[in-house]
């Protein structure tokens, strides 16, 4: 927002399980004012022109149930390989303009938002997998032991804990050879 000069802005981004847009980060903009933005999210733009007056039409009804003297509006999408995901808004009052060439300064904004709000998901899933293969790993009925290249062991299940009598905290960081003979 204050790279251009705007007086406030918002991020909103795709929610991957049901592909709708919601805000994600606010600057300027109350936070009990912020539904008054939802008509601004209803959809991702299919091109990044010939939306303008429609955008400009919302952004009149959303400034008038705000009342926040906002009347000017950039939205750029933020896209990964094509995709996007998400939006971000800058806006203006009647008062002020933007900056010149607000638009490029922002769209190279965006694209760098873009990679890592798409870095944060990656890292999240996967993050997610690991858990759940934590889990299976833990909790599974065979006796389970993972080492690394030296031979320290860096997991240990329960069963095999109960197959072997070393209890796991103990067996983790002790060389196979000395655990199981």
């Amino acid at each position: 927002v204050e790279l251009v000069s705007g007086q406030a802005g918002m991020i909103a981004l795709v929610d991957p399980d049901s592909n709708k847009l919601r805000v994600a980060a606010i600057f300027g903009i109350p936070a009990h004012l912020v539904d008054h933005f939802a008509p601004l999210l209803h959809d991702l733009p299919e091109a990044d022109d010939g939306e303008r007056e429609e955008l400009v039409s919302r952004l009149r009804q959303v400034a008038e149930e705000a009342d926040l003297g906002l009347t000017q509006v950039i939205r750029l999408p933020m896209r990964v390989g094509g995709e996007v995901i998400g939006l971000i808004y800058i806006f203006q009052s009647r008062n002020y303009y933007f900056v010149p060439d607000a638009s490029n300064l922002l769209r190279s904004f965006a694209e760098l938002a873009a990679i890592a709000v798409k870095n944060a998901w990656l890292y999240q899933q996967i993050k997610n997998e690991k858990q759940r293969l934590d889990a299976i790993l833990e909790h599974s009925a065979d006796g389970v032991m993972i080492l690394d290249p030296t031979l320290r062991i860096t997991v240990f299940n329960q069963a095999l804990s109960h197959m072997t009598g070393w209890p796991a905290d103990e067996a983790i960081g002790l060389n196979h050879n000395d655990v199981i003979r």
